[in-house]
């Protein structure tokens, strides 16, 4: 049993000289038998133990022996022990949370907070643990991910007995005269899990007496197919992943499987929780265009062949003025600057069509302002005229970014739109004596 977990250690790269390692302890056979196979290996390794214990406050009196239990035990082993004491029942009210749920969020905030950089928390999950959550997510129509089971790695969290099955570690208990304690609630069949254990696994048993490594052989072939898939999906999200969107249309033309790992992966990034089905469902709906809310407002948009996030989007709010010189023939205002001048100017044609308005023929006031309905401009160098709203389609502007683009007019309508240029019918020729130059910070021409 000792070399099969420290085979397991080794596998799955759990441990390592100098790691301190907090052990979640409840004093039940499981974590009595990894407390116990860790004391022996720490030496070998190089890492030392700490025991952590919860008193969840659940089972009356008990709760308050399997608390003393693991005093008792700590104590004769000269392991260092930590304990907690929480009214679980009270407080998941409080929180309207499940009792397991808030138990285990407990439980696992309480390891953290012992933990450092160099900490691991080790479980006492078992391979019996890995066959009931198997069958509790293929009952809940879990994919993939879901039927790996636990994971004997997550992050700072280990599980040595993971390949272990619960008659192994009783009969090492036994063998050892290692004491334990037994937790009632594990007898009744209240909890989901408990029902699986009692009443599901017997039968598949029954009809296959080797169904615990026939499930231990099943969960490492899913665990290599998910690693596979999910490093896939990780080199399709670098390849779409752009600093400003990703690209809808390659993502749109991939396998179901990655699409959906890589879809998952992008809200996450953004919204830092982890979808449900139906979110990615709603994700993908969109992908040939269109827009989906996900959580708190977060809208995921897909426009012109890009995804990317409304809140992503930088916005300008332009409020509108009309545009009066002062006596150094210079106006600014956000993020766009005016300069009159008279001199003459040697830029190339294009340069004139994009940042310069004859001042002569602008007819009545000069205004700053956002798009409107029915906008129009004549482009100088094909000399048509055409909306807006087909340039704005035409350029694949964002429309979340439509309303931020700069327009100048004056009484006969657009003068100039920032990003087109100058209309034909205000461009500077070999007559113009005075020029109105435009400049917007951070572009080339500022």
């Amino acid at each position: 049993m000792i070399c099969k977990v420290r085979e397991t250690i080794s596998k799955f790269s759990m441990l390592k000289k100098g790691d301190k390692v907090i052990v979640g302890f409840s004093g039940g056979a499981d974590s009595m038998c990894l407390l116990y196979i860790l004391d022996s290996l720490k030496d070998e390794i190089g890492f030392s133990i700490i025991a952590a214990h919860v008193n969840h406050c659940l089972r009356g009196k008990e709760s308050e022996r399997d608390e003393a239990f693991v005093r008792r035990v700590c104590g004769e082993m000269g392991i260092e022990l930590k304990v907690k004491k929480a009214d679980i029942l009270k407080e998941a009210r409080e929180s309207s949370k499940g009792i397991e749920e808030y138990a285990r969020e407990v439980r696992y905030e309480f390891f953290n907070s012992l933990a450092d950089n160099s900490s691991k928390i080790a479980t006492a999950h078992n391979l019996n643990d890995c066959e009931e959550t198997m069958l509790f997510n293929l009952a809940r129509g879990s994919a993939l991910k879901g039927l790996t089971s636990i994971p004997p790695v997550r992050g700072n969290v280990i599980r040595p007995l993971i390949e272990c099955s619960r008659s192994e570690i009783e009969d090492f208990c036994k063998e050892n005269s290692i004491d334990f304690v037994t937790d009632s609630s594990n007898l009744s069949d209240d909890y989901t899990r408990n029902k699986i254990r009692h009443n599901v696994i017997p039968v598949l048993k029954e009809l296959n007496p080797a169904f615990d490594s026939a499930v231990l052989r099943c969960i490492q072939s899913l665990r290599d197919d998910e690693q596979y898939l999910n490093e896939c999906a990780q080199n399709l999200y670098e390849e779409i992943r752009t600093d400003f969107f990703y690209d809808a249309e390659k993502l749109k033309n991939t396998s179901d499987s990655l699409k959906k790992r890589v879809i998952s992966k992008i809200i996450f990034d953004k919204c830092s929780v982890v979808p449900e089905k139906k979110h990615i469902d709603l994700a993908l709906s969109v992908l040939d265009g269109g827009k989906c809310e996900l959580f708190g407002g977060e809208k995921l948009i897909v426009n012109h062949g890009k995804l990317y996030f409304a809140s992503d989007i930088e916005t300008y709010e332009i409020s509108e003025k009309e545009i009066i010189f002062n006596s150094d023939s210079f106006w600014s205002e956000g993020k766009i600057m005016l300069r009159k001048s008279s001199a003459s100017t040697q830029k190339v044609y294009k340069e004139l069509v994009l940042w310069t308005i004859d001042w002569d023929k602008i007819k009545g006031k000069l205004t700053l302002r956002s798009r409107r309905e029915g906008d129009r401009i004549i482009l100088p160098v094909r000399k048509v005229g055409k909306s807006l709203k087909k340039l704005f389609n035409e350029m694949k502007i964002e429309p979340e970014k439509r309303d931020s683009v700069l327009i100048l007019s004056d009484d006969e309508g657009v003068v100039w739109v920032e990003g087109i240029g100058t209309d034909l019918r205000k461009i500077p020729d070999e007559n113009t004596k005075n020029f109105l130059n435009i400049s917007i910070m951070g572009d080339n021409n500022a």
